[in-house]
Formats: C-alpha cells, structure tokens, sequence
C-alpha cells in the first residue's frame, strides 16, 4: 500500500460530486446516467485538486507539473554533495515549533518549499502543508509510485512536520502562524480533538526512514547563509536565496568587517608613525627615554592589531572546522536515534 495513512485517518475529504438524475425518453432510452462519487470525467464531475480550484482533479499531467513546483527542490538537489558541510545528514534533525520559539526564532510562513526548514539569524521558515496532501483519495491516484521523485518529496516533507509537532503547544503556534489553515475537525473550532487527530495523521509518516524520501529530506534543518556560501563556492548560482532586497540592508551587512579592518590598518599606520617619529628623537636622555618608552608603545598596539586578527580568523577555521569534522563523522548515516512520540 502506497498511501501511508487510511481514509479515516485524512484531515481533507472531497466533496462528494452532486448526483446526476437519469432522465428517459419517451422511447426509454437512458439519456442521462447518475454518475457517482467516484466518477472522475471532466464534463460530470466537478471536483478540483484541493486548495487549487482551477486543476482538475483528473488532470494527471498538471497535478504532477504541481506536486513538483510545489514540492521538489531542484536547487538543494544540486547541493547536495555540500549539504553534509551544511548539516548533520539525517532527517530528523528538526527542533518542534515551540523549541524554535525558545532558540529566538521568528517562525515565517512561506509558500516557497526550497524554504522549508531554513533558517536566517532570526528567522525560521515553515511551508504549510498542501491540502492535498491530506487527501487519501489523492494519494491513491496521484501518488502511487513510491520510487518517483514526487513520491518521496511528499513523503518527506509530511514527515517533517511530525517532527514539527510533537505537542499541543506546537499545534497552538501553528494555527496561531496559519500554518494549518484548514478546518481539521468538521468545521470547528480548533481543539484537543482536532490535535488528536492531527497527531494520528502524523504519526504515519514519523517513522519513514530516509532512505525513503527525496534527498533533501535527508536533511533536517538548514542554514541560509551556509546555503548561500556553498552556492557561490560551487557556482550552482549567485546565491541559494537573496535575502536582502535593498542596497541599505546590503550596505548594513557587510559594514562591519569593512569597519573592524579600517580600525585595524588605523591602529598599525598610527603605529608606525610613533616608530617613526622615536627613531627621530635625537640624542638627549630625555628623549631618548620618550623614544625608547613611544617604541614599546608602537610595538604593543602592533602586536595587539595582529593578535586580534589571527583571534578571528582561527576563530573562524576552528569553527568551520569543527562542522567540516562533526559533518564528516557523521556522514554516511541515514538516521540518528528518534525519540518516541
């Protein structure tokens, strides 16, 4: 069985397609037949993919053109002999909503899947689940094959919202962000009940294995500016994602390095000027003194201006380092121990 949960188990259910009244002619022939629930012909049955009203639901070609756009990730698949450089390969390495409240983070809904679970100083981008994906009957007709690319990346991106949310706390910030944006439980509102079943629908994907899912569910989170980096290190593109839409916020950014090299060069220049300046103090004792004392002085600041930039760039190695070492001892692994729901 493809479809990971039952029809009893789906938070999105088709509205039955209205019944066709059988209309006879005079000589009793069948004009008109009932179509039922499960006729699927565009000129009888009405019914759309759910949450796009516009692509009909028998339209395989179109629904696989948006499975796609919706849920594959062309530019993390080109990255991805970096993103072990990037994060610990496994899956579950994603923290529930309510952990990310607590790193400091701002949980962002976005529609753009290639941000699912990336994450930007501050920031925490989360994708909303489709409608359709809470669909069995969609599943079952859309989805079936479990080695397509489309499969796997519905797989794994359900599964990373089971890990999203593990407790009533998690629901409460999602429908507070609008990140569930249907009603789960026949209309009402938003309860204890709506959770449960929530958490049913999830479970049957918690347990996925990654060697499952597409590849870049193989990940947990990421890091924007990391993806960023190796982007333009591997010339797959300028940048994954331009966060920045104004020169000022650019201009901002990149200000402080700018700032700390000019008070470093400042510092040396200023200090070669006092050494200068010693040796041209003549003879007399006094200043002589003045000289040796002003020469010390110029050494001092030098060695401190260079200390301060060996400091920060074996600072930077160290850490680079210790990613590039965590990221290669665990590279290779599909899955770390899960912690039970």
């Amino acid at each position: 069985m493809t479809t990971p949960f039952s029809p009893s188990e789906e938070l999105y259910t088709l509205p039955k397609p209205p019944e066709r009244h059988v209309h006879r002619s005079l000589s009793g022939d069948t004009i008109n037949e009932k179509s039922g629930p499960s006729s699927f012909s565009l000129d009888l049955d009405p019914l759309a993919v759910p949450g796009y009203p516009l692509i009909p639901f028998e339209d395989d070609s179109k629904i696989q053109r948006l499975i796609r756009k919706s849920l594959c990730t062309k530019k993390l698949d080109k990255l991805y002999r970096f993103l072990s450089l990037v994060s610990t390969k496994t899956g579950c390495q994603i923290f529930p909503l309510h952990v990310q409240k607590v790193r400091g983070h701002e949980i962002v809904i976005t529609e753009d899947h290639q941000l699912h679970l990336v994450w930007h100083y501050d920031r925490y981008f989360v994708k909303p689940i489709p409608e359709f994906l809470l669909n069995h009957l969609f599943w079952e007709h859309h989805l079936i094959d479990t080695q397509c690319e489309e499969y796997r990346a519905a797989l794994g991106f359900v599964r990373s919202w089971s890990y999203l949310i593990k407790t009533q706390t998690d629901f409460d910030i999602a429908i507070e962000k609008r990140l569930l944006r249907w009603n789960i439980v026949n209309g009402e509102r938003p309860d204890y009940e709506a959770f449960k079943k929530l958490m049913r629908f999830l479970s049957r994907f918690h347990h996925v294995q990654d060697k499952q899912v597409s590849r870049r569910y193989r990940y947990g989170e990421l890091c924007l500016s990391r993806l960023n980096f190796w982007s333009r290190v591997t010339f797959t593109s300028r940048a994954y994602h331009r966060i920045y839409g104004q020169y000022g916020a650019l201009l901002s950014y990149i200000i402080t390095p700018l700032l700390f090299s000019f008070a470093v060069l400042s510092v040396v220049l200023a200090a070669l000027q006092v050494e200068l300046a010693a040796e041209q103090a003549g003879t007399v004792p006094l200043w002589v003194s003045f000289g040796v004392a002003t020469r010390w002085f110029s050494f001092t600041a030098l060695g401190i201006s260079v200390v301060s930039v060996l400091v920060v760039f074996a600072g930077a190695a160290y850490l680079a380092a210790d990613e590039m070492i965590w990221a290669i001892k665990h590279r290779g692994r599909d899955k770390l121990s899960r912690e039970e729901v």
